[in-house]
This record gives structure tokens, sequence and C-alpha cells, in this order.
């Protein structure tokens, strides 16, 4: 598939402003000596998104005085999508000797945590963070903690708006979802919010297994739904591209919380920009060298989000998407 990248001015100069905070010197480094630090994973280690993190984690850490050719060591364990292996992992990189451990996503926060117990924490893409204890305050976090938060339980609504945006038509949208995902709960009542505002009827569909997955599809069609509105976590992602199929073989206009999901097929995706989150958790990582408080250092979050469209999908499935969501798009996959 071709795709053509279309940033807004505006979005360009946001990424741009958000590329360096206050009191940072971006390039300068840290002192002298070989930085090592830590970066645990529930992904797979070699699939696209795991690769995209590693880039974007490097790019950054160049931009601020950090080369792993020559000053810099990261210890990455990635847990293959096994949930079970996480605290293992996390073991295994304290006991590297590293000065700080990055965590993404809530899963491998929340084995990192009582793992690294005083050594700083620095949390990529954290849903929910307060809720779930990870942090006393976004303002001040506290302890041992700081990082960078994901989405809020109000961007349901974006998704619903942006799907209905898309495809008028969708009104009947069913989620799909694990009931186990931490906070989970927070995001349907926020999506039944939305729902109502948008003149639209959510139904949710529980998928607490990935064998589950097939025969809610199934159910999903069965029930004559409109459109899918597909909340990833690590039950989900391995089937995005099967979800994806389906949507497509059975004309659901369909949206998704991971950028996997419209890479493997689905109609849409809207979200923080990964590269932005990076580059302010990166921002963080180098305060911490230069011997910041992790407790002292404000949860960032997402400031720039992206709306992807695929393209060639909305031509399977009929549909003309219309062009103003197409010049807003940061990226159209054709």
């Amino acid at each position: 598939m071709k795709r053509r990248r279309l940033t807004s001015l505006l979005g360009a100069a946001t990424l741009a402003l958000g590329s360096a905070g206050p009191g940072i010197a971006l390039g300068a480094g840290a002192g002298k000596g070989v930085r090592r630090i830590g970066w645990l994973s529930l992904d797979k280690a070699e699939s696209d998104l795991a690769l995209q993190g590693r880039r974007l984690l490097y790019e950054s850490m160049r931009r601020a005085g950090y080369d792993e050719r020559a000053n810099l060591i990261v210890e990455r364990r990635y847990a293959e999508d096994d949930i079970s292996r996480l605290t293992e992992l996390a073991d295994d990189i304290v006991r590297q000797d590293v000065e700080l451990l990055i965590a993404v996503g809530n899963h491998a926060i929340a084995a990192a945590l009582p793992v690294a117990r005083k050594m700083p924490v620095v949390m990529l893409g954290a849903s929910l963070p307060v809720d779930l204890g990870f942090v006393v305050s976004l303002a001040r976090p506290g302890a041992n903690v700081t990082g960078t938060a994901w989405v809020l339980p109000e961007t349901a609504g974006k998704h619903l708006q942006v799907l209905k945006e898309a495809a008028s038509t969708a009104v009947r949208v069913a989620v799909l979802s694990n009931p186990k995902s931490p906070g989970v709960q927070r995001y349907a009542a926020a999506t039944e919010r939305a729902a109502r505002a948008w003149g639209m009827q959510v139904d949710t569909y529980d998928v607490p297994r990935t064998q589950d997955i097939g025969p809610a599809l199934k159910r999903i069609v069965a029930h004559r739904m409109d459109g899918l509105y597909v909340i990833g976590d690590p039950v989900i992602n391995p089937r995005l591209p099967d979800i994806a199929a389906h949507a497509l073989k059975h004309k659901l206009v369909s949206i998704g919380t991971s950028r996997a999901f419209v890479e493997a097929g689905g109609l849409l995706y809207y979200g923080p920009e990964l590269a932005d989150q990076v580059e302010r958790l990166v921002r963080q990582v180098d305060r911490i060298l230069r011997g910041a408080r992790p407790a002292d250092l404000p949860i960032e979050q997402p400031v720039v989000y992206e709306l992807v469209v695929n393209l060639k999908t909305a031509h399977a499935l009929g549909r003309t998407i219309p062009p103003p969501m197409l010049m807003r798009a940061a990226e159209v996959i054709e």
C-alpha cells in the first residue's frame, strides 16, 4: 500500500513547539560517561509498533545528546504479548544496574513498579494512571514515577465523532473490548455518553479471551450493526488483522484505538501521535538523568493527536471519505 503524509501547518507548529520544553537544552547530553536505561514492553520485539518505538526513542535520545554508539545503553526487554513474563523481565532489567526504567503501557507499568522500588520509572502511554494507582496525581505524581498519559476517557467521544463524520449512516455501533482490561469501564461510560450526544447507539461485545473474538464478530454481523469500534488491548491486538478483514467483508465502517488497526486494514485511527509522546518522555528521561526527582515532574498529557484514514479500505467499502476529513488527516493509506 502506498502512503501519503498530509500534515497541517498548525499540527507541525504544535509538534515543533512541543519538542523542547523549558529548562531543557536538547542536544547538550548529560555529562560524561555511558548512561544505562531500561525499556520494558509487552509487545513482540519485531512488531511494527516495537520497531517504530525503538526508532523514535533513539532519535529523540540523540537529539537530547545520548547516542547508543557513544554514551547510551538501552536494556530492552519484550514480553512477546505474554503478560506473565513482564515481572521477570522487569527484574532482569533492574539487575543490569540501569539508572531508570521506561515501562510501555499499563501492563508493563504495573509489573515494573513493584520491582523497581525506588528506581525512577518513566511511563510511556499510561491509561488512567491516577485511577489505577500508578501516581498520586497528574501534576505531582509522587514517589519514583512520572511519564506520559495516552488517552483520556473523553477521547471515546472523539472516536465516535470521527466515525460518524466518515459515515453518517453509522448509527448502531458495536464496541469490541476486553472487560478485564484496566480502566475499560471508565471508557465504556464515556462512550455511552458520547453516543447519546451524537444520536448513536452502542452495544458492547465483551471478549475477555482471544478465542471469544470470533464468536463476538459473528454476533455483531447477526445483529446488523453499522459500525465497529475496537478498543485495543493485549487480548485483542494480536487479532487486529482478522478483525479488520471481518469488518471489511461485512461492510462495517470501523475505527480503532490502535494505529496498528488501520494499518491492518481498518478504516480509521484517531489518537495521540506516538512521536510526540516519545519526545515528551525523553525530555523527562533527560531531566532525571540530570538529577531531577520523578515525583516533581508532572505527567505529560497528549497534545498532538493524529487521524489516519485507510482510503483503500474506504474504496472497498464503497465509501467516500469527506474531503475536509482527508485534508485534516495526518496520513492517508491508499
